[in-house]
């Protein structure tokens, strides 16, 4: 059984250390400031609510993937039967595609932000049998990139033309 593991990349988890630590301070100084407001009776300090509750969620997702990076899991396998993702906390991410649903891979980006781009043959399909926050992350993807999956290789290991490739290589040899 041919399996890969497309892990997340060791050298940049300095950044994300970094990205946690900050945005924990960022989170406390907001949720202080909210409180601290709420306290006093000024209505004006709910303006940091949608903040502080953006924070939250981008704190927890942070730490799930520092987690992830450290602990040395695989972000995506490939395998014959297709590409499961892992990436994300559970709820989260794309789960299983076979390579027979893929119609096509293709990357898209820049350099600095490169996405993998997975064209499914019933994405409509796909995005249904999600559950409801996935459901809706897929069908923005859909209409701002033009398809549900997209793979950011920003933390992946190894460039984005090599994860590329082997997601390929895979698709084509399994399609």
């Amino acid at each position: 059984m041919e399996r890969v593991e497309i892990k997340f990349d060791e050298k940049k988890k300095g950044i994300l250390i970094f990205s946690v630590i900050l945005l924990g301070f960022v989170f406390c100084f907001a949720t202080f400031f909210l409180l601290y407001s709420l306290i006093k009776g000024e209505i004006a300090g709910l303006i940091f609510l949608p903040i502080v509750l953006m924070l939250f969620f981008v704190l927890v997702f942070n730490i799930f993937t520092l987690r992830k990076i450290i602990k040395k899991l695989p972000a995506y396998i490939l395998d014959e039967n297709g590409i499961t993702d892992l990436s994300k906390m559970k709820y989260f991410t794309f789960g299983f595609i076979p390579w027979s649903e893929i119609t096509s891979v293709e990357g898209v980006g820049t350099p600095e932000n490169w996405n993998i781009c997975i064209e499914l043959k019933n994405p409509d399909g796909f995005i249904k049998q999600k559950p409801f926050i996935i459901r809706n992350i897929l069908k923005k993807n859909r209409i701002y990139r033009g398809s549900p999956i997209l793979i950011n290789t920003l933390f992946l290991e190894g460039h984005f033309k090599p994860v590329t490739e082997k997601i390929k290589t895979f698709w084509g040899k399994y399609r």
